[in-house]
């Protein structure tokens, strides 16, 4: 039994609306009904209207130049899924080449018609489109599943982050209090330990998830490679030495200039590759060889991290910036991680126009080359010191519904002689800023009654101009775009980086 077809022929010229219909009568395959008229925009209202298999269209109608037929004709893709053929006596084969580019699905010439011509255009128009629909409801229910795994996960790093946040602001406050015995300082460093490997899982797991869905972007901000290679030795030369037992080397470079490029992600990278090499290294040393590249306005730098450990076999070499991929099949056993960290790595590198590569020789060692691009600087390159004997003057209000993280937040300011107010929730925010004045807000997202973003647009809205600061577990980029869209004017991310605290106090108090 023949197919029954129901065609919308889009034609203005009788003779060939005949013409047209004989031979599409005359098809084998398929039992075809035709339904014939004169213009475009009726075209259009048909096609509202009723359900056609195929639509076939001529090119050219008085007033209007076949450019602007196709035009027209193109915008109905997203609107209609029925099939589009142009048959036409215009035979310009660039217009033919650029409506099937732009989804049109095929470009017939008049002076070549025949029923076989019809019923091979048809078919492939049907199929094409058959084709379309489903690859568009595959990649919707991909997209759809991308965006729940998404959502999932930024909803878990904030209920994970909270709490870690009250464990890692206790052990930072009951560690600056001293007098503690060797037994309870060893047990805080045993805390510590697995605090920060919990945090590196959870940050692992989110930024693969970020770079996954498209939303990790790189931001441009100031720094001093100098004071980035310190830190880096800060957490690294203790470690190295005094742990595991290596020789730690990393030397400062000598240049004094600074830079403009994503601080964070720069430091991210360092610090997963040392911390691999640390990982696989029993004996000898890791070492950070910094390298800056001049090409004029942008700069390559170059971070070498070279170590004597167990190097990597070459079956398993090309494999290493793999997702969760990591040596052998026994690395997660014997030295933990993701299987993350690398593959973060490399993606990270690439954002930024560089790349991320490895030499390695099986037993004796690796190195793994980190470039990225980066600009010049002139700005001013904010330094603090992480001493204990820092202080600032203002009123500072701190809006947070979690009792743990507020009594934190309280107790980590009162140390910095910073006189402290607080408030559960937004709405109580909005009221006590109506009644006093305050030098800085820190203020957190997820609140009952009133979230923080509602309070800072409110508060904004009323003209008030005290610095607004997110103190804020949700981690994602778009979460700081949001921040920023409601008027706040800096982001702090839980668990809070006291570095980071420090630079945020320095610069909206006054220092005592």
């Amino acid at each position: 039994m023949m197919e029954k077809l129901k065609i919308l022929l889009i034609e203005d010229d009788d003779d060939h609306a005949e013409i047209i219909s004989f031979h599409l009568g005359k098809v084998i395959r398929f039992s075809i009904e035709v339904e014939r008229v004169h213009s475009l925009d009726s075209g259009k209202e048909k096609l509202r209207e009723n359900n056609f298999d195929v639509a076939i269209a001529d090119l050219t109608y008085p007033g209007i130049p076949p450019a602007e037929t196709l035009s027209k004709l193109e915008s109905w893709l997203d609107e209609f899924n029925t099939p589009i053929i142009i048959l036409t006596s215009f035979e310009d084969y660039q217009i033919g080449l650029n409506a099937i580019k732009s989804g049109i699905d095929d470009f017939l010439s008049k002076s070549k018609m025949d029923p076989e011509l019809f019923e091979k255009a048809i078919t492939y128009a049907i199929e094409r489109k058959k084709n379309s629909i489903l690859l568009k409801e595959s990649r919707d229910i991909a997209i759809k599943a991308t965006q729940t795994k998404s959502e999932f996960l930024a909803i878990m790093s904030h209920e994970i982050r909270t709490p870690l946040n009250g464990i890692i602001g206790a052990l930072n406050l009951l560690k600056e209090t001293g007098g503690l015995s060797s037994e309870h300082q060893e047990f805080l460093e045993i805390i510590n330990f697995s605090s920060d490997s919990l945090l590196g899982i959870l940050n692992d797991i989110l930024d693969f998830s970020k770079i996954e869905a498209g939303k990790m972007s790189v931001e441009e901000i100031p720094f001093s490679l100098e004071n980035l290679i310190q830190n880096i030795n800060c957490i690294f030369m203790p470690i190295a030495e005094n742990e595991k037992g290596l020789k730690f080397i990393s030397p400062i470079p000598d240049s004094k200039q600074n830079f403009k490029g994503d601080y964070g992600k720069i430091r991210q990278i360092l610090i997963n590759l040392i911390n691999n090499a640390l990982k696989f290294t029993k004996e000898g040393h890791v070492c950070l060889k910094t390298e800056i590249i001049d090409q004029g306005e942008d700069v390559k730098l170059s971070f070498s991290v070279e170590d004597t450990g167990v190097g990597i076999s070459p079956e398993k070499l090309s494999k290493i910036f793999e997702s969760f991929t990591q040596g052998d099949s026994s690395t997660t056993r014997n030295f933990g991680g993701t299987g993350l960290g690398l593959a973060i790595s490399k993606q990270l590198t690439k954002m930024m126009d560089g790349d991320l590569s490895v030499e390695s020789v099986f037993g004796k060692g690796s190195t793994f080359t980190a470039v990225v691009t980066v600009k010049k600087s002139t700005e001013e390159i904010l330094r603090v010191s992480k001493s204990n004997n820092i202080y600032f003057t203002g009123d500072v209000l701190i809006v947070e519904d979690n009792p743990v993280n507020k009594k934190i937040a309280v107790k980590i300011l009162e140390r910095f002689k910073i006189k402290v107010d607080t408030a559960e929730n937004g709405q109580i925010a909005l009221d006590k800023c109506a009644q006093q004045k305050y030098d800085l807000i820190f203020m957190d997202i997820m609140m009952p009654v009133m979230d923080g973003l509602t309070a800072t647009e409110k508060l904004k809205a009323t003209g008030m101009q005290t610095p607004i600061v997110a103190m804020t577990a949700n981690a994602y980029e778009e979460d700081k775009q949001k921040c920023k869209d409601a008027g706040m004017d800096g982001y702090l991310s839980k668990p809070i980086v006291k570095q980071d605290l420090i630079n945020v106090l320095n610069f909206y108090l006054d220092r005592k």
